[in-house]
């Protein structure tokens, strides 16, 4: 007896949206409906570009999911930091232009994102 093919899941699209940038910043990424809040994180690591090292807490129905750590030193200082990052990185005369130069690396481009860099890097964390 031929066996049934498993039914597909629903796939959902969600807008993920960093809290507070202007311009705004964010992916639109598709998930199927099994995914768990770890494979979500995942998920949103990876179109973000980020290495785990930035703080955050899932918040569903009232519920919050995730350890929020008032003290995690968050890269650069989140939102804020950043904007801060990005304009002393494009002024030579401040203070602290070659050391964030360094820390941010040599051709280091705020707009850039690859899309298809995002999708190979998801199938290999599948």
């Amino acid at each position: 007896m031929p066996r049934k093919a498993a039914t597909p899941g629903r796939i959902y699209q969600l807008k993920i949206t960093l809290k507070g940038s202007k311009p705004p910043i964010w992916r639109r990424v598709e998930v199927p409906d099994d995914s768990t809040l770890a494979r979500l994180h995942t998920i949103i690591q990876t179109t973000m570009g980020w290495s785990d090292s930035h703080l955050h807490l899932f918040a569903i129905s009232g519920m919050s999911y995730g350890v929020p750590d008032l003290s995690y030193d968050d890269d650069c200082g989140g939102i804020w930091g950043y904007a801060s990052l990005l304009a002393t990185i494009a002024d030579p005369e401040h203070p602290e232009y070659d050391e964030l130069l360094e820390w941010v690396g040599d051709g280091f481009d705020p707009e850039f994102f690859a899309p298809s860099e995002a999708n190979a890097a998801l199938r290999v964390s599948q």
